[in-house]
């Protein structure tokens, strides 16, 4: 296991990150004051049925719980882009992970997720939408059909590509400061030996908690504006932890024993997350910060506070200037609670070597072939049909993929990641099947605007992370086939013309049906959140 001590004792400097598996990128490190990101999560009671329970300040978390729906809000503090505030819902399951099985340190527990988010305030960067709808205008009905073909060579590159320059590793040493964590690792263990861990509040984490509770009860009535997925890892294993406890079915009033996590209330963990956003632009963030979980028994409701005191932020890298032109170059942020003394070096590392050179050649080749933007959007019983039942032996590339992994694998009950035996060679006889694998993916890798983003370098990223990190028993489950994981959000396609009224507004003129009212609440918000007001722009919404 990767401890912070032998990893602070490696030789220092600014980790590299191989966007293109050649040419070093350095993301300096900034220092700032305060919290840089703070984010809530409320989870209904009601959503976890009666086999959830809440005992003796511990919450347990049912065993096959996955993809539960959840509100989110989160406010950000970006020094040099400004404030922003978002809400929406979220997909999570809570699963134990295995010693070793992820790119941060010490952590023992994580929550699978994915964001729609339906209210945004803040700068967009639409690039990404708009330069997928302009190549898609200047193209003829026979170059489309060409690229169509070309989808499954490209999808094997990537995931190649991905994998063998270890592009998830790269991010991470970027993105993570060990000298910051030490602090923020004493920070909670003093806090939680004096008893001073539970909910966060005051103006800010209330408005946000309003926010989040608001938007998982009305799921159904929201229009998703931007998306992203990702993990959420927790160190702490004594506080979330794999646990067994006794349930009662109301309907019947049979007992059972029932598996699941346990997650101690009141209490501080840290925190890291890794996310990818895939619409309107592809986007990478991680964050390292303190994470408290609660329990509102008046709202009858769990509920997440995340503060983020560390941000490593990269926009697509493979946006020609035409349309990137405006993107700020990667950054990493780093700050400390009040009153702490900022760090006095840079203590992140790097653990991963430079790229071979057939990344370069590899690179070359699959930026060679255009980017197919309506895959991810087709019929997923035609890319991929459902297996006859639960039972069945999956076929063909999914197959071929569970046969190599059997191959390969010692101990099936932990995760690619910490399967030291399978070694880079494995990995790579793994990587284009898995890339052959991605029409069973597409529906959950598919974005909330349709036709403005592909199976690119982040995306792949993130579907190859999961792969990586989920216990390999849980692999070839149906997840690849959910079909309804959106839950009644509104991701119809639209227009490129409404697609581009969606990123902002100066009001009501600049919006198209659909999303006609020009939302300029967040003078108030802002005025609130951030203690400053911009009422000169707004976000197209729908009016009711």
């Amino acid at each position: 296991i990767m401890t912070t001590q032998w990893l602070l004792a490696a030789a220092a400097q600014i980790p590299p990150i191989y966007l293109d598996g050649k040419t070093p990128t350095y993301v300096p490190r900034t220092i700032a004051q305060g919290a840089l990101l703070k984010r809530v999560y409320t989870i209904p009671m009601k959503m976890l049925g009666h086999r959830a329970k809440i005992e003796d300040g511990i919450f347990y978390w049912p065993g096959g719980m996955g993809n539960i729906n959840a509100g989110i809000a989160s406010a950000w503090k970006d020094p040099e882009m400004g404030p922003s505030f978002e809400s929406g819902t979220v997909k999570i399951s809570l699963v134990p992970q295995p010693p070793g099985g992820s790119v941060f340190p010490n952590t023992t527990s994580l929550l699978g997720e994915k964001h729609a988010i339906t209210h945004y305030d803040g700068m967009w960067n639409a690039q990404g939408a708009l330069k997928a709808i302009s190549e898609q205008k200047s193209r003829s009905k026979a170059q489309a059909a060409l690229i169509r073909k070309q989808v499954g060579e490209r999808n094997r590159m990537l995931t190649t590509f991905t994998l063998g320059t270890k592009m998830l590793q790269q991010l991470a040493d970027a993105g993570l400061d060990l000298d910051q964590l030490h602090q923020l690792e004493d920070m909670v263990a003093k806090n939680n030996n004096a008893a001073q861990g539970g909910p966060d509040s005051g103006p800010e984490w209330d408005r946000l908690k309003q926010a989040s509770s608001h938007s998982v009860e009305n799921v159904a009535s929201e229009r998703v504006v931007k998306m992203r997925a990702g993990c959420f890892h927790f160190e702490g294993a004594n506080g979330i932890k794999p646990a067994q406890w006794q349930v009662t079915d109301p309907s019947s009033g049979e007992t059972s024993m029932q598996g699941g996590m346990q997650v101690r209330l009141d209490t501080q963990y840290i925190g890291f997350q890794g996310q990818v956003v895939t619409s309107p632009l592809s986007e990478f963030y991680s964050v390292a910060g303190i994470a408290e979980w609660s329990y509102d028994q008046q709202a009858q409701m769990i509920v997440l506070a995340y503060t983020g005191f560390s941000v490593l932020h990269v926009f697509d890298p493979y946006l020609g200037s035409e349309f990137g032109a405006g993107l700020p170059a990667p950054k990493f942020v780093v700050s400390l609670p009040g009153g702490h003394s900022p760090m006095q070096k840079d203590g992140r590392v790097s653990t991963v070597a430079a790229p071979p050179k057939e990344a370069h050649e590899l690179f070359n080749r699959l930026m060679a072939i255009p980017m197919d933007y309506g895959y991810l959007f087709e019929d997923p019983d035609v890319l991929c049909p459902v297996p006859a039942n639960d039972n069945e032996v999956f076929t063909g590339v999914v197959k071929a993929f569970q046969d190599a992994v059997d191959e390969l694998v010692k101990d099936p009950t932990m995760n690619l990641k910490a399967q030291d035996s399978i070694g880079f060679d494995g990995l790579m006889r793994l990587a284009p099947i898995a890339g052959d694998i991605v029409p069973c993916k597409a529906n959950y890798l598919a974005t909330n605007l349709n036709g403005t983003a592909g199976f690119d370098v982040f995306t792949c990223l993130y579907y190859t992370h999961g792969m990586l990190e989920s216990p390999i028993s849980k692999l070839f489950t149906k997840l690849p086939y959910v079909r309804n994981w959106d839950d009644g959000l509104d991701m119809s396609p639209t227009s490129a013309e409404a697609n581009r009224k969606l990123f902002a507004c100066s009001g009501d003129l600049d919006c198209a049906p659909g999303v006609e009212k020009c939302n300029k609440r967040v003078a108030a918000m802002r005025a609130l959140l951030f203690a400053t007001v911009d009422p000169t722009t707004g976000v197209c919404e729908p009016s009711h």
